[in-house]
């Protein structure tokens, strides 16, 4: 703690000199329109950072959250109030002080810091998303940001499909060894996958509460063509979990079920049989499969190599299922498992934890384990009573987080804090979503 004291006490002139160059800011007259758009381009700025650029997402989220305390100080007066989301920021918020313990327990600096710097737009970016509520009263700039999200995860998908077209071998060879199929940002088929997911609710939320826009269905068809053709197995897995979801949970008459049953069914027979990148893909899913049943040599079977370091991760929390190890001991720590028992993996197979429940119990202890339980259960307590497009959100990330270590990714942590707080903003009223009884 000693070390903590010693920073803090060299940084006293600088936080002062912060503190008073933001209220010297705050103190300047401008409108609430003006402000309304400096927000919408760091949102732009934002949005294309994430793509093209990791400075320009941190650029803009500092910059978002030094706005946001010039307004609460500004409007001070004015009581800005973020109508029913305090009870959200109070939810980040603690569960940032959570990580923040944790990593305090292993008694680590560097741990310290690490969690401090990686889990930063959890709190900066939240605060500043709930400060510009009261500001963002015109949904279509939401709207226009939102449909820069989705423009540019589709030109990333057709000039994945533009590769797929002019290399067809190629591609069936690489998704039968489970590569990635390249594109210009050069971000990972996982991620790729949940992107196109999330454009797919935004355009259905948008199509349904808009007047039934048939640009936002024809949309719609060219993504879930794409994510087939491009054979993307998180986004194939998450279209049919949704698909799952419209018929056990969501209340709908049965003629409508019956039709979306249908569907699904169609697109899945006409995939399996005209494109040969998801039928390899099949094939190499069902081959992971047959491996871990009949408990076969796991080289090279990204599934059984994903399962095995998330068994060893299990083992390390009964270990340490208090305090964790610590996240900058865990790659280490797993690697010395792996030496005592190689699990029949050659070194170049020995995959780190893909889970994020589990590889934050691992780091952080069991802490972490409530938080993210208690932050994930409120998501969805609030999609299913006011906004069926969280709710979704929230079942697309806890999934996301079931095959990757999302959270500890900055985008991923700052993309999921703009769905859940910023993109429903885009849409007309939400309704109540309608959950039929399983019993």
């Amino acid at each position: 703690m000693r070390c903590y004291r010693l920073i803090i006490i060299k940084n006293r002139n600088f936080i002062s000199s912060f503190s008073i160059i933001l209220v010297k800011l705050s103190k300047f007259r401008v409108k609430r329109n003006l402000i309304e758009k400096i927000i919408i381009v760091l949102l732009l700025s934002f949005v294309l950072g994430f793509f093209f650029s990791r400075a320009l997402v941190s650029v803009s989220i500092g910059l978002m959250f030094i706005l946001a305390v010039c307004c609460r100080i500004r409007f001070s007066s004015e009581k800005l109030q973020s109508i029913k989301t305090y009870s959200l920021a109070t939810g980040l918020l603690l569960f940032y002080i959570l990580l923040i313990l944790s990593a305090t327990f292993s008694l680590q600096w560097q741990c310290f810091k690490e969690t401090v710097v990686n889990f930063s737009p959890l709190l900066l970016f939240s605060f500043a998303c709930l400060t510009f509520y009261p500001f963002l009263h015109n949904k279509t700039s939401i709207l226009y940001i939102n449909m820069l999200f989705i423009f540019i995860t589709l030109l990333l998908l057709f000039d994945s499909a533009a590769f797929v077209f002019f290399h067809k071998e190629e591609v069936v060879k690489m998704v039968l060894e489970s590569k990635n199929i390249p594109n210009f940002a050069k971000i990972g088929h996982n991620i790729i996958g949940f992107l196109a997911i999330t454009c797919i609710l935004l355009l259905y939320s948008s199509a349904t509460k808009n007047g039934k826009n048939v640009f936002f269905y024809l949309l719609i068809f060219v993504f879930i063509f794409l994510i087939h053709y491009l054979a993307l197995r998180f986004a194939i897995l998450s279209f049919y979990l949704l698909i799952l979801v419209e018929l056990l949970i969501i209340k709908a008459n049965f003629i409508y079920k019956l039709g979306v049953l249908i569907i699904g069914l169609i697109i899945f027979a006409l995939s399996l049989n005209f494109m040969p990148a998801f039928k390899a893909r099949v094939i190499n899913t069902s081959h992971d499969i047959q491996n871990i049943i009949y408990q076969k040599n796991p080289n090279f079977q990204s599934v059984n190599q994903r399962l095995i370091a998330n068994e060893i991760g299990k083992d390390l929390i009964m270990k340490n299922w208090l305090l964790g190890i610590g996240p900058c001991n865990a790659r280490a720590v797993v690697q010395e498992e792996y030496l005592k028992d190689s699990r029949l993996l050659i070194p170049e197979n020995r995959q780190f934890i893909h889970n994020q429940i589990v590889y934050g119990w691992v780091s952080f202890g069991v802490l972490y384990f409530l938080g993210w339980v208690t932050l994930h259960s409120f998501l969805i307590y609030k999609g299913i009573k006011q906004n069926s497009l969280l709710f979704e959100f929230t079942l697309l990330f806890i999934f996301h987080q079931l095959v990757e270590n999302t959270l500890e990714k900055q985008l991923m942590l700052a993309l999921f804090i703009y769905m859940i707080l910023l993109m429903p903003i885009g849409l007309i009223k939400e309704k109540t979503l309608k959950v039929s009884s399983l019993t």
